[in-house]
């Protein structure tokens, strides 16, 4: 099940600076760290959201954000401190389809 649309509005807003986001990506560093050290690892943001954990996958891989809501790859893709994402609404288009 989907957001309301409204919501995606509030997350891009606020998904760089509050703290429920913050924690989540020092728990991506932390990972990322571990199990993607060289930086060359293909990596798969399942329900991307609005893109901002997409944008620290990116740093470290070759990553690719899906997610179900078409507004949430709207703001995704229209995030300028973001433009190497690459969002899609359907999965068809994914290079992980096989794993999804």
């Amino acid at each position: 099940m989907a957001m309301r649309p409204r919501e995606y509005r509030v997350m891009f807003e606020i998904e760089e600076d509050y703290w429920w986001y913050q924690g989540l990506r020092a728990l991506l560093l932390e990972l990322l760290a571990r199990y993607a050290p060289d930086r060359r690892t293909r990596i798969l943001d399942a329900g991307c959201g609005t893109g901002a954990n997409l944008q620290l996958l990116l740093e470290h891989g070759d990553a690719v954000g899906v997610d179900i809501a078409a507004e949430a790859v709207e703001f995704c893709r229209a995030a300028a401190s973001r433009p190497t994402a690459r969002c899609s609404p359907r999965s068809s288009s994914c290079p992980f389809r096989q794993f999804l």
